[in-house]
């Protein structure tokens, strides 16, 4: 169970006491898992919401309930646009912006709720549109917003909101959910309940993934562009399979490279720096070929003049 169900259950308890929740913590810790409760809670029906028995619960736990609707960061660049809060017109958009949506009272449950996954990835224009129905809120309407990064939101969305902390999970909630962890699992599940599902879910694709940083760190630099190529080839696999697009493949196996990297003996500082910051070169559409072949060629170069290299 969540660290904040209580929390939520306070919310619930007394639902009119606020319109708008910001669920805060680290990507992968209990922040989805929150706000899913909380906006079960808030549709469904019962006295004693959530209780997974009612309409609203059941449709909402199929994904199929037209009271709900679920904003997240879409297309190359990772964004929330002012599309997706107010009509722009033209082409229908693959979600119903949020002042349409809220212009109809709700169908089939208490209310309407919204989930806006990494709130902080809203442009400046579709921030201020949500700000105007943060401070006007429709009287059945309610906002769930999420982020890993407060300090990205501007301050006066965030004071329109009743803020919650989401930690990560300790031992026992990951031991209660997934049972005994693999040493893939633990280490590049970061302690977080996504992230370990996740690497759960993918465990061949990171299992290879895994293979590849092992070769690379004991192979001669005279096979970077090679490794580069395979980095890349990974990246494409993962951003197919997770459905987010190859560049945030490529950032994902970086992630991944970065926590791998940390956990061998003798870690370089100078090589962990390299890895956060063609990370970052990479969320902020750099060339793939150029960022891997740069990064790869360097660490493997380091390696072999490194004193404590194996090599």
């Amino acid at each position: 169970m969540s660290k904040n169900f209580t929390v939520i259950e306070g919310i619930l308890r007394d639902p009119d006491r606020t319109h708008a929740v910001l669920l805060a913590g680290h990507e992968g810790s209990d922040v989805m898992h929150s706000a899913r409760q909380l906006a079960q809670g808030w549709l469904c029906s019962s006295p004693n919401p959530p209780c997974g028995e009612c309409q609203a619960c059941r449709s909402f736990e199929s994904g199929t309930c037209v009271d709900f609707q679920m904003i997240e960061p879409t297309g190359a660049s990772r964004n929330i646009l002012l599309g997706a809060i107010v009509s722009l017109g033209g082409e229908d958009p693959e979600t119903i912006p949020l002042a349409q949506f809220f212009r109809t009272s709700p169908l089939a449950s208490r209310r309407k709720v919204v989930i806006i996954k990494d709130a902080d990835r809203m442009n400046p224009r579709a921030g201020n549109a949500l700000l105007k129905m943060l401070e006007e809120p429709p009287k059945f309407g309610k906002f769930i917003l999420t982020t890993g990064s407060v300090s990205r939101l501007s301050t006066t969305i965030v004071s329109r909101c009743m803020s919650i902390l989401c930690p990560l999970p300790d031992k026992a909630t990951l031991d209660e959910r997934f049972g005994d962890l693999s040493e893939l699992e633990s280490l590049l599940g970061e302690g977080a309940l996504e992230r370990v599902a996740l690497v759960r879910e993918q465990a061949v694709s990171f299992e290879e993934l895994g293979k590849t940083f092992s070769d690379l760190r004991s192979s001669p630099r005279g096979a970077a562009l090679k490794f580069a190529e395979q980095l890349r080839s990974h990246g494409e696999t993962l951003g197919e399979k997770l459905g987010v697009g190859t560049r945030q493949g490529n950032a994902e196996v970086l992630r991944a490279l970065g926590r791998w990297w940390l956990s061998q003996d003798a870690p370089d500082s100078s090589e962990l720096a390299t890895i956060a910051e063609s990370h970052r070169a990479i969320l902020g559409n750099g060339s793939a070929p150029a960022i891997f072949d740069a990064l790869v060629t360097y660490l493997m170069r380091n390696r072999e003049l490194s004193p404590s290299s194996t090599t």
